[in-house]
């Protein structure tokens, strides 16, 4: 779900009262109000113990001369004339999937409990009346800015992080985040060294010079790594484009895929539950032949609306569409059971299984080994949290995957960027 909860305005004092809240989405009942520090500038035994999800817990790194230093763009995304005719095209990709699906699709096998049904009833309301309406000109006045509105949450940004960022107070936890994330990609390409509490530096990786860190990153990626300036992306600048709170993310699962596959060029991959599409973008400049998303209907517009502006019309094509030319493929999550046996080499997922339906989990582990040559691709948290219901957990991944021989595991270990995820690959045998 990316960056969770509230983040409120911070009070001025003490170090127990640097800041306010922390809002944990993800925590049973009302949300669960954590403060959190905003200056790492005394030990813990001064500080008192602090809860759980307070910064320390979700930065990697050791902060002993408090937050880096790093600005944050909130430039609003400006429009294009294409804008409308792209939502018209979205509009009518949408209703063909939801036809169908009110159709076609049983509802017990519809996507009706777990963490992004909540999600659709709570934040996807004023996007669904707009899609139902078919105003194409209201949608794109909608989607311009949409990762800074509440479709977006749970994506990375959205409008809960978005008003932090615009707060004067709270915006440097944001930015910290951000350049927490980035030195950490920097570590898991060898471009850092990773630093040791036991010897040698201890608290300076946090402190380097960000802008030799992003063009040495992008070296070894060999391409840009800021996300475009569409959608409303807001984050730190780089260049003519902007690092935001999945970019690192999004450029770590691609640099796997590629290391993986021995490349990506003429490799065909499946990603289940895409986010806003930041992986498909990146897996693009890194040559991929086609980029093959299964998700909901509603995420397919979310996804469509930023990847079309980002890598053009011609492109990407949406539920319905056909092109021999499209990089990137959108369709709704029950299209896994008419794909081809062996038609991707991997298949992935980031951050959005655990979340998801109990069947529908079974339905793509099954499914995975029939379309899929040589790689299932993991990463995800384990916290069996709720499911945005009484009485149901989120799922674990790996206890899932046990019940299929076809999956075998051959690594597993935490996740270099953010605390409390693990990254699996299975090899399909």
């Amino acid at each position: 779900m990316g960056l969770k909860g509230t983040l409120a305005r911070i009070r001025r004092g003490s170090l127990r009262r640097a800041c306010r809240a922390f809002a944990l989405v993800s925590s049973p009942g009302p949300p669960v109000r954590h403060p959190l520090k905003l200056r790492i500038t005394a030990t813990v035994d001064e500080a008192g113990p602090l809860p759980r999800g307070t910064l320390p817990d979700i930065i990697h790194h050791h902060a002993p001369r408090g937050l880096p230093q790093a600005a944050l763009d909130l430039t609003p995304s400006a429009s294009a004339a294409t804008d409308v005719d792209l939502c018209a095209r979205l509009i009518e990709a949408y209703a063909r999937a939801t036809r169908l699906e009110n159709t076609e699709i049983d509802p017990t096998s519809r996507p009706n409990e777990g963490v992004w049904e909540m999600i659709t009833h709570e934040y996807h309301g004023r996007l669904s009346q707009l899609l139902q309406n078919g105003d194409a000109a209201a949608l794109a006045a909608y989607l311009r800015n949409g990762l800074r509105s509440e479709a977006s949450h749970g994506l990375g940004p959205g409008a809960q992080v978005f008003t932090a960022a615009a707060n004067a107070e709270t915006a440097p936890t944001i930015a910290a985040i951000i350049v927490d994330r980035l030195i950490a990609l920097a570590e898991a390409l060898a471009i850092l060294p990773c630093e040791n509490p036991e010897q040698g530096g201890w608290g300076q990786n946090l402190y380097e010079d960000l802008e030799k860190v992003i063009g040495v990153i992008e070296e070894r990626c060999g391409h840009a790594i800021g996300t475009p300036r569409v959608f409303g992306n807001f984050g730190i600048a780089t260049g003519d484009s902007l690092i935001n709170v999945r970019t690192p993310d999004n450029l770590y699962t691609t640099h796997r895929m590629s290391v993986l596959l021995n490349g990506l060029a003429q490799k065909s991959v499946l990603e289940i539950g895409a986010g806003f599409g930041g992986t498909a973008y990146y897996a693009v400049l890194r040559g991929v032949r086609q980029f093959t998303i299964v998700d909901l209907p509603v995420m397919n517009v979310l996804q469509g609306f930023f990847l079309i502006k980002s890598l053009g019309w011609e492109a990407v094509t949406l539920f319905g569409e056909r092109s021999d030319a499209a990089r990137v493929r959108m369709l709704p999550y029950w299209e896994i059971s008419r794909f081809e046996r062996g038609q991707f080499d991997l298949a992935m997922n980031q951050d959005s299984l655990p979340e998801i339906p109990l069947a529908r989990a079974r339905e793509y582990l099954e499914n995975i080994p029939r379309f899929t040559k040589q790689f299932f691709y993991s990463i995800n948290q384990e916290a069996l949290a709720l499911a945005g219901q009484r009485d149901l957990r989120q799922l674990v991944v790996p206890w899932l995957v046990e019940a299929y021989p076809a999956y075998r595991r051959i690594a597993r270990h935490p996740y270099w960027l953010r605390r409390g995820y693990v990254e699996e690959v299975y090899e399909l045998v």
